[in-house]
């Protein structure tokens, strides 16, 4: 048999198939959420005092002893309300990229043999997008977190001066530092 006469290889087969990723994405999402709500619950008075740090430039002992003083206990958990949205939603949003994308990925003969840090790329460009979706919820909870009983006031007198756009300041940095944080971390 000559080799003008040998069978062309069939192509790969590219049927992707969105239902198996999607069901992928929810289970590892719902997981992650769970595990954010137990970690607002324990973490959130040092969230407070970070943020609080941040925007004043405080020491850590200066911010504690000032938002205790400011409210008691009570105080640290100032902005809880959006950090139960926020926080679940960002690790779903984590889980459910990197769980989705690479069921999809994988469910075609195309992409299935690509190397797992190929995919993560998408997975994470995915989590960082979803990410910048949660900036208004995030503005939210640390102007809370940050100004105390006055931060939804202090954000509705930035809303009338600067517009709705306001919300998403600091999107696009959140989206890279969640690119960065998501990649290495999924990808290994």
């Amino acid at each position: 048999m000559s080799a003008a006469a040998a069978p062309a290889p069939a192509a790969p087969k590219s049927n992707f198939d969105l239902n198996k990723a999607l069901n992928r994405a929810l289970g590892g999402g719902l997981s992650g959420a769970a595990a954010m709500v137990v970690q607002v619950a324990t973490l959130m008075p040092l969230r407070t005092t970070m943020n609080y740090q941040y925007r004043f430039g405080t020491t850590t002992t200066e911010a504690f002893r000032h938002l205790k003083a400011d409210g008691g206990i009570l105080r640290f958990y100032k902005g809880v309300g959006p950090a139960l949205i926020q926080g679940p939603l960002s690790r779903f949003g984590d889980t459910a990229a990197n769980a989705g994308i690479l069921a999809f990925l994988d469910s075609s003969e195309t992409t299935r043999n690509l190397p797992v840090a190929v995919k993560t790329i998408g997975a994470s460009a995915a989590s960082a997008s979803f990410r910048m979706l949660l900036t208004p919820i995030d503005t939210l909870k640390t102007t809370m977190q940050t100004q105390g009983k006055d931060g939804i006031k202090i954000l509705k007198a930035r809303l009338a001066a600067h517009g709705v756009g306001t919300l998403w300041y600091g999107a696009l940095a959140s989206a890279a530092a969640t690119f960065v944080g998501h990649y290495p971390w999924f990808a290994t």
